[in-house]
């Protein structure tokens, strides 16, 4: 039988048969591959993760960030001027590329970010100094016409520790990077110029904003209201016709003595005309204010006899309400606190028409003695608000709200300390809902703990040398097998 018999076997013919299925296989394996690169790069464009190793940043945005800059509007501008060596240079990048990536997502928001580095561009390092009034290791925010600049001191938070007086203070001083705070603060500023009032009432005793005393003063918890673009003055009632017409909340924080029946007149006037007030007491007769709150379907019992004053009440039960939403695996501390229970139907204002809607804030356990023998374990709020229905029943154009507290220690310094945080929080939430605001810039307690840039000692390392080293070749190798496998079963 001849070589040229279609029956004959050609070995030669075999191996070319192999050798263009293989490279069908390669090709098709390549264009797999680079579809699935186009694919995967349009994708993460869109919405991607990533991994960070600055210590400096290694959180992204907060919560309440997040929902700030969703209800923000306009074309903003950020520029940082830092040197390389700086510690905050890699934290502020990677905050300033966080406010980028956040404002894409929110349409009519344009967030532009710069970072200059101030050893290197030196052109348009000078063009910045020449322009605004601005130092090295700076924040430059930009709004239309306004810009606010935040220096490297602003984005400090000095938190003291546990054990430390006036003379060892600095040796007890934690730092903290909290250039999100600031900048938010700076943000909220530009685009909402207009800041609400919170008139502390003076005059019997209460904690004084202006104080910085441990026990008397409220300090901290003025500063935590003025950083979140509040402005803070204080009242005393007895030497005014009334509340001055720009108050947007008024707090009484723990009165000490009766009030007069003219300054109860006042305060009854402010709420049924649409003001908004937060009553901070210590006594179920609330300084004279009993009559009053209970007016607003809100009343005032004894704290329990079994919660010893000389330590504080820990909670974190809070109910379903705006100013808790934020309180979620947060503790508050109090100061063995009033109860603060709805009005039952033969107390006072039980009878109005527009009944004021009443919602528990913060609860804790109490217990009851059903029998000499039987004890109950119930929830009851020392916090509540109370606000009212509908304009339409009232004819007014505002609905007043108030929140009762049957506690003021939690307002003072000593309680808004380290380890107190959720007091602020508290605070805060509270007289944001009051102002009828929305949503205020995060607090200082997001600040993050590290200062120094760079790479995590802990586990930065060992995590980049796992991905570097053993994931990103092993998954090199694996491509590499699907592709050779099939090429080597056909041959």
């Amino acid at each position: 039988m001849s070589d040229s018999s279609p029956d004959v076997f050609h070995p030669k013919n075999g191996i070319r048969r192999s050798r263009r299925f293989a490279r069908l296989n390669v090709t098709v394996a390549i264009m797999l591959a680079f579809a699935i690169l186009l694919a995967s790069n349009y994708c993460a464009s869109l919405l991607y993760a990533y991994w960070t190793y600055d210590t400096a940043a290694h959180g992204k945005l907060s919560e309440r960030t997040h929902e700030f800059i969703q209800r923000s509007q306009g074309q903003i501008r950020m520029t940082a001027l830092f040197e390389h060596s700086h510690p905050f240079n890699g934290g502020v990048r990677h905050l300033l590329k966080e406010f980028n990536e956040a404002a894409a997502l929110v349409p009519g928001l344009t967030i532009d970010t710069v970072a200059i580095d101030a050893n290197h561009d030196l052109a348009a390092a000078n063009e910045l100094l020449r322009k605004f009034p601005i130092d090295v290791n700076a924040i430059l925010i930009e709004y239309g016409h306004e810009y606010r600049i935040i220096s490297e001191h602003d984005m400090i938070y000095a938190k003291p520790g546990n054990n430390w007086s006036d003379e060892t203070i600095d040796k007890y001083i934690t730092l903290r990077f909290s250039g999100e705070h600031a900048c938010v603060a700076a943000l909220s500023d530009l685009l909402n110029p207009v800041r609400s009032i919170v008139y502390f009432v003076q005059g019997h005793g209460e904690y004084n904003p202006e104080d910085p005393h441990q026990i008397t003063g409220a300090t901290k918890a003025a500063q935590t209201l003025s950083a979140s673009g509040f402005v803070v003055k204080t009242l005393n009632l007895l030497e005014t016709s009334g509340v001055p017409s720009d108050c947007d909340v008024l707090l009484v924080a723990g009165p000490r003595t009766v009030f007069a029946p003219r300054e109860i007149e006042i305060l009854s006037t402010f709420l049924a005309t649409g003001g908004n007030a937060m009553i901070l007491v210590d006594t179920y007769d609330a300084s004279g204010l009993a009559a009053s709150i209970a007016n607003w379907g809100l009343s005032l019992s004894p704290p329990n006899a079994s919660t010893s004053r000389t330590h504080p009440v820990a909670t974190r039960t809070y109910g379903a309400h705006p100013i808790t939403r934020r309180l979620d695996n947060i503790t508050t501390f109090f100061s063995n606190p009033c109860f603060v229970d709805r009005v039952s139907d033969n107390q006072a204002g039980s009878e109005r028409a527009d009944k004021p809607l009443i919602s528990q804030l913060v609860l804790i356990p109490t217990s009851l003695h059903d029998t000499e023998t039987a004890v109950q374990t119930m929830l009851r709020p020392i916090a509540s608000a109370s606000e009212l229905g509908g304009a339409m029943l009232t004819g007014r154009r505002f609905n007043t709200r108030l929140v009762v507290c049957g506690d003021s220690a939690f307002i003072s310094n000593a309680m808004n300390q380290e380890g107190y945080s959720g007091n602020k929080t508290f605070l805060l939430a509270a007289t944001e809902w009051l102002a009828g605001r929305q949503l205020l810039p995060a607090t200082s307690e997001d600040a993050l703990p590290i200062l120094n840039s760079g790479i995590d000692p802990l586990y930065g390392w060992t995590r980049l040398g796992v991905i570097t080293g053993l994931a990103f070749p092993v998954s090199i190798l694996l491509f590499g097998l699907l592709i050779y496998l099939p090429v080597i079963h056909k041959l």
